[in-house]
């Protein structure tokens, strides 16, 4: 089982990169509805790095079975 400390500051990570990366997002495009930018962006970046940070066993495991099959 994983850590749930670890869990957290995994998830608050994810959110820190995401809401960073939506307000620079939604400051450099100009125009439009800014909440809906803000809330797609923010998914958006949510969606890049949550595999990477939550799962990262499971991605090494992925790879290491793809080396074994070649």
């Amino acid at each position: 089982m994983t850590n749930p400390k670890k869990l957290l500051t995994n998830l608050a990570i994810v959110l820190a990169f995401s809401v960073i990366g939506a307000l620079l997002m939604v400051g450099l495009d100009g125009g439009g509805a800014r909440w809906i930018k803000f809330i797609g962006y923010l998914v958006f970046f949510a969606s890049i790095s949550s595999p990477s940070l939550l799962f990262p066993a499971s991605s090494c495991s992925l790879m290491s079975r793809l080396r074994k099959r070649s």
